[in-house]
């Protein structure tokens, strides 16, 4: 090795971090690029086996509904009819506007420990102004152990298997494989998939969920 000087060593040791840190970043920005094109595809799922146009993103704790570019984040409860409703203000998370509501014998209804004239004036407006977001809440609310354990399956399969990976690779080749043939591969890779997920899970073992709000990163842009 050639014998360098300290000021080339010191130049040289610099370029070596600057790549090193290019590396890393580039491998982050290709690996949230795929964590969320599956959450895009997770949420379409969702999105169309249920009916909920919508729908912008999606996890147990926190569901996201997109209306006319206002995004609205909905925080269910297990186990009962209360919701909070949070309006994304667009800049920091302190600043968005929380309602309080709950779904009581096919009706929305303000729910607050101390309920003045005008608060419940200001959420029964908000209810009248924006039926196309309680429409979709009325959807989440009244089927959510179905839709969030649906959530929790294709998140297992998207995120602990190879099956986002083959579904893919299925899609890719419909115009090369017959379709009977096409829907025969896609059973059996669902089919390994799923006993592969479900041999290598430990018993007792609690699946890991998806974090309580997606960033702007992480949750779906173009989802049809």
């Amino acid at each position: 090795m050639e014998v360098l000087s300290l000021v080339e060593l010191q130049k040289l040791g610099k370029e070596t971090d600057e790549k090193a840190i290019a590396i890393r970043n580039e491998i982050q920005a290709r690996l949230n690029k795929i964590r969320n094109e599956k959450h895009n595809k997770l949420c379409c799922m969702i999105k169309k086996k249920y009916g909920i146009k919508n729908l912008y993103s999606i996890s147990e704790r926190c569901t996201g509904f997109r209306i006319n570019n206002k995004i609205y984040y909905c925080h269910f409860v297990n186990n009962s009819y209360e919701f909070s409703i949070e309006i994304d203000s667009g800049k920091s998370h302190y600043d968005n506007e929380w309602l309080n509501y709950k779904y009581v014998n096919n009706n929305f209804l303000f729910n607050a420990k101390y309920m003045s004239q005008e608060n419940i004036d200001y959420h029964n407006n908000f209810i009248n102004t924006n039926p196309k977001l309680f429409e979709c809440i009325k959807i989440v609310e009244t089927q959510k152990n179905k839709i969030f354990a649906d959530y929790q399956k294709y998140y297992n399969l998207f995120f602990k298997t190879n099956y986002y990976l083959s579904l893919t690779f299925l899609l890719c080749a419909k115009k090369i494989f017959p379709r009977d043939i096409a829907k025969l591969i896609a059973h059996k890779i669902l089919f390994f998939c799923v006993a592969r997920f479900a041999c290598s899970r430990p018993s007792g073992c609690r699946t890991l969920r998806a974090p309580s709000r997606p960033s702007a990163s992480f949750a779906p842009r173009d989802a049809p």
